[in-house]
């Protein structure tokens, strides 16, 4: 009796955490960076602050500074949801009767891609569960990460592309 043919599905490579920080402070940033190494264990990387006049925050927020770091430890793709959940997590607990006064912007990376998460619908995310979007902003052509289409403007910038491609290099180095 002949078997039945069945779909070859494989596991994707795990993929490296980033998270954006938009902060005003650099009291609240070293704090924060005690409780991301304290839940998420070790930074491998990260940036000096850069601007952040273009960022378009989740939460109609306003910050001076964004800082780009990546983790050591790598994730499952599937992890991202719980992921976003715990740095929203933190960012509660850096509100003080009002909105916080850190912003973490998590996502992923990949050898191909770049993945952020979203807490609103639109057109080119992707709903995965409990209330997290995800989208691609970054895919990796002619040696460089290139931002598409829809990706915000804040993404353009050479300065954070470089930091994504510096991001790549460790990732691939594992």
């Amino acid at each position: 009796m002949p078997t039945s043919w069945k779909h070859p599905i494989s596991t994707p490579p795990q993929v490296r955490s980033y998270i954006l920080i938009a902060f005003n402070d650099m009291t609240s940033l070293l704090s924060l960076r005690k409780d991301l190494i304290a839940k998420f264990g070790p930074i491998e990387y990260e940036t000096e602050n850069f601007s952040a006049k273009t960022w378009r925050s989740n939460y109609n927020l306003y910050f001076n500074h964004i800082r780009l770091l990546s983790l050591k430890t790598l994730i499952k793709r599937e992890e991202i949801v719980r992921f976003r959940k715990q740095t929203m997590t933190l960012e509660s607990k850096y509100a003080k009767e009002g909105p916080p006064s850190i912003e973490l912007d998590p996502g992923y990376l990949s050898q191909h891609l770049v993945v952020r998460t979203e807490l609103q619908e639109d057109f080119h995310r992707i709903y995965l569960y409990d209330g997290i979007y995800a989208e691609t902003i970054f895919k990796f052509i002619k040696s460089s990460f290139s931002p598409l289409e829809h990706t915000q403007e804040y993404f353009h910038n050479k300065e954070i592309i470089n930091a994504f491609n510096d991001i790549r290099l460790i990732h691939l180095s594992d």
